[in-house]
């Protein structure tokens, strides 16, 4: 989800058992990602509060359906980028990768293996990364899913400059075709071992 000022990207996690949820991780992520970019849009809110309220507040829609203590409970790695006043606001929690491209270098921020994400505990919000950089001092934004992100991070075939480079120039659908053309060219995940021969792919760039 993205407007002129607010930017939220939802990466929900492949359910691999049951998940103790009638409704399914689409759902979570559509019920989440509505609440955030709600919760966020208030500027006089901090972004990791608005995580917290919006894990309860999409908790709270089926928490008398569904079995929230579940290990398998619908979750997602969560990223907002917020413009406010004079500085741009990041949070990241889970394994989404956030690139600010600054006069001063470019700023990586994720959070490798997503261990916390947002499921059910609002009390997750409180290991979101966050931070903010001048507004002044940014020149292009990037936020990644996982894999989107296989190109640097597993495949090691581009680095972060080159990322935003091929994004700048090509747009987002370049850079997933380029991570659609690698894995498809090695379908048994010999050359390159992941869990996962194909994963969903996001990729959001604003300058």
């Amino acid at each position: 989800m993205a407007s002129e000022s607010l930017i939220v990207v939802l990466d929900g996690a492949t359910a691999r058992t049951g998940t103790g949820c009638s409704h399914g991780i689409a759902w979570y992520s559509a019920k989440l990602g509505s609440a955030l970019a709600g919760l966020a849009a208030d500027r006089d809110s901090e972004l990791a509060n608005a995580l917290m309220y919006g894990i309860r507040f999409t908790a709270d829609q089926h928490r008398d359906t569904c079995d929230l203590s579940h290990p398998g409970t619908p979750s997602a790695a969560t990223a907002m980028l917020r413009l406010k006043d004079t500085a741009l606001e990041y949070l990241v929690l889970g394994d989404v990768t956030v690139l600010i491209d600054t006069a001063d270098g470019i700023q990586v921020i994720n959070q490798p293996g997503g261990y916390w994400v947002a499921a059910a505990d609002p009390f997750a919000a409180q290991h979101a990364i966050t931070g903010e950089v001048p507004l002044d001092n940014v020149r292009r934004v990037d936020v990644l899913t996982d894999g989107a992100a296989r190109l640097v991070a597993l495949f090691g075939l581009l680095d972060w400059p080159d990322v935003l480079e091929v994004l700048e120039q090509n747009g987002p659908t370049e850079l997933i075709r380029r991570v659609r053309a690698i894995e498809a060219a090695d379908p048994s995940c010999m050359k390159w071992a992941r869990n996962k021969r194909s994963d969903d792919a996001t990729a959001v760039y604003a300058a």
